[in-house]
């Protein structure tokens, strides 16, 4: 499970998905923003996606696990991530999409502090 301090709190944030930007790994829809606080997740698992509460609740498990392992040394990367699970039987690629997205914004951190 992941630590409170890395969990994104979208009710304090009510324009989030207003102002973020969308970008597509696989069957993860992620939605970025920048921020001051260092590094916050959340996975949105829609009822449309996966029907029962045991299928979205195992996905999220899974994906809190690899997100992270990802982003094990960097909680300070200054981003907001939103990943919102797109696919049904997309499980298997869960490892490489989440790969994907830390390395995008571990190299887009490092742009910016350069």
């Amino acid at each position: 499970m992941i630590s409170k301090r890395l969990k994104l709190r979208l009710r304090s944030d009510e324009s989030f998905f207003k102002e973020a930007r969308r970008s597509r790994f696989g069957s993860l829809l992620v939605y970025s923003k920048k921020n001051t606080t260092g590094l916050q997740l959340i996975i949105i698992t829609p009822k449309a996606t996966l029907r029962t509460a045991v299928a979205r609740n195992n996905t999220k498990r899974k994906l809190y696990q690899l997100l992270e392992t990802a982003f094990a040394e960097q909680t300070t990367l200054p981003y907001s991530l939103a990943l919102v699970v797109q696919a049904k039987y997309a499980q298997e690629f869960f490892a490489e999409d989440v790969a994907a997205i830390a390395q995008y914004f571990i190299k887009q951190a490092y742009v910016v502090t350069q």
